[in-house]
C-alpha cells in the first residue's frame, strides 16, 4: 500500500482516521494493527487516543461511573 502524505489530506479525512484510530485501541486493538489499518502514524495513534482520554466528557463519564 502507498503511504499517503497527511497532510496534504482534508481535516475531515484526518478526524475520521483518528476517530476509527481511537475506537480500534478502546476495542484493544495494537497500536501496529491501528497504524495499519487506520494509515496514521504510531505517534498520531497515541496522540488521538491521549486526546481522547483527556476530553472533558470523557472524564465526565468516568466520574459517573467511579462514583456508582
Amino acid at each position: 500500500m502507498e503511504r499517503t502524505e497527511a497532510h496534504r489530506l482534508p481535516r475531515v479525512v484526518l478526524n475520521e482516521r483518528r476517530r476509527r484510530a481511537v475506537k480500534l485501541r478502546l476495542s484493544g486493538a495494537t497500536i501496529a494493527e491501528t497504524v495499519a489499518q487506520c494509515e496514521l502514524g504510531r505517534s498520531a495513534v497515541i496522540r488521538a487516543k491521549q486526546a481522547y482520554e483527556q476530553s472533558p466528557m470523557v472524564r465526565a463519564n468516568a466520574d459517573v461511573a467511579y462514583a456508582a
